[in-house]
């Protein structure tokens, strides 16, 4: 992606987008970048596929964000597909129909009304609380990129923005944002969803995320190197700027702080001291903010969950990162369709480090919540719920059907559901177990008759 833009830069050309349309297609493409996704028109994109790339890459989650549906990992759709050819594209599935027959594109649209037909139902459940039948309360937030999407959030009954995932404001830019645009960017946002809180994350940049105006540098797994909280942590003062324009934004709103990728209570502790030199410096300066707001640690590293308990005894929250968490179990790359058949949150490794996470918060008083995609499927919602989990955080598109399982069933049920997925040993049992017993208990969700 940064690549490409250099050259260009160098050649004197302007970044450019072939997405200038004029009617609704789908788009096919060896892969796509996060900024090209940030560029898509909207009006005429109707479904994407790709020869690369994983369910929750980060140009993934931002299909999902923008609720284009999306098909990755295909290998070799580009050698398929011919322009004007009439394609089926069934996000929920992952499967991509060439030359549907005439019967095929009946069965499709009749799903897709039954679909349409389905969320239109639930938009009375906008304004009513999270909860389970016999009242255990479940914050149900809403994760965003780009300030654009706060009407979503609003529109689907989010009670919140549980991860703001501030790097793609800046991932189109040519030079790191000052603090001004940082502060006029996040505000938008917190204005827009007053009184309810907003969970600003730091920059989560690296791995597949660079951001121009930064060095990088080359590394065999960009992934397992200088990425997240470690950069930020190295470059104090693009933290203290961020920090500053969180901390603005924060006067007589709630507004509360994530860091990314911690691996060592070090991080947490060096954190928190930039965090506090900045509080002193807006003191100095006489600019207001919330003295008291609340610093948490996203849990995505095995190391941060066997330190879990240390961990929640210096900040105020854990925010459960499940796409990196699986990637780094697993050891599977989220990005790599080569190893996609391996990449699951179900795996029951995965759920035990969930579990582990949840009671050493809880042991210790502080809340915790998940915002990886495992979040926004509706096979895992009770089990999660019956982990005891504090807040789900998921995509605004799948607010309204998280939010129908939670409020039609109890809360023990939930928890009979998540004591049973722990008696089986693979994830493919724990899948089945879970598949099975959802589709009894909710027949009628979108999810299971669109996803032949």
């Amino acid at each position: 992606d940064v690549a490409r833009r250099i050259i260009s830069n160098l050649q004197g050309l302007k970044d450019e987008y072939p997405f200038n349309l004029d009617k609704p297609v789908v788009l096919i493409a060896s892969a796509l970048t996060p900024s090209d996704v940030i560029h898509l028109d909207r009006r005429h994109i109707l479904g994407i596929a790709t020869n690369l790339g994983g369910a929750t890459s980060h140009t993934a989650i931002l299909t999902r964000s923008i609720e284009v549906p999306a098909v990755t990992g295909l290998k070799n759709i580009t050698d398929l597909v011919c322009s004007g050819q009439m394609i089926v594209v069934n996000g929920n599935s992952g499967k991509v129909v060439l030359d549907p027959t005439p019967s095929h594109l009946k069965e499709y649209r009749r799903k897709r009304k039954r679909f349409l037909d389905f969320w239109v139902n639930l938009q009375g459940l906008r304004q009513l609380r999270t909860e389970t039948s016999d009242g255990r309360r479940i914050a149900l937030m809403a994760n965003i990129e780009l300030p654009a999407e706060t009407e979503a959030v609003k529109s689907h009954g989010a009670e919140g923005i549980g991860l703001f995932r501030t790097e793609y404001l800046f991932l189109t830019r040519r030079s790191i944002p000052t603090e001004q645009e940082q502060l006029e960017e996040y505000r938008r946002v917190v204005e827009a969803l007053h009184p309810k809180p907003v969970i600003i994350r730091t920059f989560d940049l690296g791995g597949d995320k660079v951001m121009p105006g930064l060095e990088f540098p080359k590394e065999n797994n960009p992934f397992l190197g200088w990425r997240a909280i470690r950069v930020s942590l190295d470059l104090d003062d693009m933290l203290r700027a961020q920090f500053s324009a969180i901390l603005q934004v924060s006067h007589k709103r709630k507004v509360l702080i994530l860091l990314p990728f911690v691996s060592d209570l070090d991080e947490v502790r060096r954190a928190r001291v930039i965090l506090q030199d900045t509080m002193n410096d807006l003191e100095r300066r006489k600019i207001a903010f919330d003295r008291d707001i609340k610093l948490g640690v996203m849990i995505e590293v095995p190391s941060a969950v066997l330190m879990a308990r240390e961990l929640a005894r210096e900040c105020d929250f854990f925010s459960i990162g499940t796409n990196d968490l699986v990637q780094y179990t697993l050891a599977v790359d989220r990005a790599n369709e080569n190893v996609a058949h391996l990449y699951t949150a179900y795996h029951p490794a995965v759920l035990r480090l969930i579990r582990t996470t949840v009671e050493a918060a809880h042991d210790v008083g502080i809340p915790v919540g998940l915002c990886g995609e495992l979040a926004g499927d509706p096979m895992a919602t009770l089990l999660l719920v019956g982990l005891e989990l504090d807040e789900l955080s998921v995509a605004p598109v799948v607010l309204p059907e998280i939010k129908k399982i939670i409020r039609s069933t109890d809360f023990s049920t939930a928890k009979e559901i998540a004591e049973k997925a722990f008696r089986y040993n693979t994830a493919g049992e724990v899948r089945n177990y879970l598949l099975k017993t959802m589709k009894k208990l909710f027949a009628d969700l979108p999810v299971w008759f669109s996803r032949d």
